[in-house]
């Protein structure tokens, strides 16, 4: 039998375009192509491929726009031949790693499906939101992640009546861990940077939305009404039951860290469920010190730590691995496993951590700028420290001698 390549696909407007009997061969050389470049892991190849086959949907596209008489039409066969190739496609781009054509294959899925006019099979649609899980992953979208786990769960329970009390668990299990891990803050200090972007975050995420067929307005809250209104949680494992309530239900910020922590040791030692630990630990400091901020107006540094004293045991990462699973630098690596408000206090410029040494154990610190300060990466926190350097150096302090 003869070889097929990627130079055997016509580069004109595509076989398919020419001939309605073709349609069912230009389809199989389409897959046996993925097949090669997934073995070999011809990467270049299976860019180029990509490319070819988007011109042809392209071609096919403004021939119908113009009126052009053509031999064919969109109808349910082909259009199901075509997203079937483009899933296989957008399978080989996630066992190849090569993020940025699986969104790019993403965009000609809903391209077909809306020139088609025909909603995939909700198999099919299951594959493809659960390799959407893995690129949404990797790119840290956690919002689109949880959404997308979300449908894949929805679909799979849908299709697959005979799903095991155990695959149920563990998928309803995902599903909530990932959408508790959702960010409730942005990653930066810049109040007046987030509220510049933040209408076209919004309008990004709603273009996000209506491409992968989610909701209008995406959010963290609307998903776990959601959640709650199917319940999801009565699915999850017996020790994750609770985690919903502890974190956004009760009002305990003196007692949040110790009940999370059983819920903590069992994620870290979850083989399949481990990846949410560090995100998972992140959302529950963030909410103690912001239910702290609503009790107290100030508080001293070692009451705040011996209540985030549970998390210790859990904050080390796994060396040379960030939140994502994506390899870190040893100094990264160091840096993620210190307590975060002991990095607080050993991040703080030299002149701000010396006048606080001589009284450490009375000094009250103001709840809200700890909490911005934990939400800082260490990138972030050391562009401050190099500003507030450069500000000393340029105004010194006329009462304090230079050294």
């Amino acid at each position: 039998m003869a070889e097929i390549s990627v130079g055997d696909i016509p580069r004109g407007s595509g076989a398919a375009t020419q001939t309605s009997k073709l349609e069912k061969v230009y389809h199989k050389i389409c897959e046996k192509a993925f097949k090669f470049c997934q073995d070999y892991s011809r990467t270049m190849e299976f860019r180029r491929l990509c490319e070819m086959l988007r011109n042809h949907l392209r071609n096919m596209q403004s021939a119908t726009l113009k009126g052009q008489k053509i031999p064919w039409e969109w109808t349910s066969d082909i259009v199901e031949l075509h997203l079937q190739t483009r899933f296989s496609q957008l399978e080989v781009a996630v066992n190849l790693e090569l993020w940025n054509e699986g969104f790019r294959t993403v965009e000609d899925i809903h391209a077909i499906t809306v020139a088609g006019r025909k909603t995939p099979k909700p198999k099919l649609m299951a594959v493809f939101y659960e390799k959407l899980t893995r690129i949404f992953w990797v790119a840290g979208n956690h919002l689109f992640h949880a959404f997308s786990w979300f449908r894949y769960f929805s679909l799979t329970l849908e299709c697959r009546k005979d799903l095991k009390h155990d695959e149920r668990s563990l998928m309803a299990s995902y599903v909530l861990l990932s959408a508790l891990t959702i960010p409730m803050l942005k990653d930066s200090g810049d109040v007046a940077a987030q509220a510049a972007d933040d209408e076209l975050v919004i309008e990004r995420n709603q273009q996000m939305a209506a491409l992968l067929d989610f909701q209008t307005h995406p959010s963290r809250g609307a998903l776990l009404d959601d959640l709650a209104a199917k319940r999801v949680t009565a699915d999850v494992f017996p020790e994750l039951a609770c985690l919903h309530e502890l974190l956004d239900v009760k009002f305990h910020p003196l007692g949040l860290v110790k009940s999370v922590a059983p819920v903590l040791a069992f994620v870290k030692q979850h083989p399949l469920l481990a990846m949410y630990s560090l995100p998972l630990q992140r959302i529950v400091v963030l909410r103690v010190v912001k239910q702290l901020s609503r009790v107290y107006s100030v508080l001293k540094l070692d009451f705040l730590l011996q209540l985030l004293k549970p998390l210790e045991g859990h904050q080390r990462r796994s060396r040379g691995e960030d939140s994502c699973g994506r390899s870190r630098s040893p100094r990264a690596a160091a840096d993620q496993s210190i307590t975060p408000l002991a990095a607080f206090a050993s991040r703080e410029p030299p002149a701000a951590r010396s006048s606080r040494a001589r009284s450490r154990s009375s000094a009250p610190i103001s709840a809200l700028s700890t909490f911005h300060w934990l939400w800082w990466t260490p990138s972030k926190r050391k562009q401050a420290e190099q500003h507030s350097w450069n500000r000393s150096a340029r105004k010194p302090s006329r009462s304090t001698p230079l050294c």
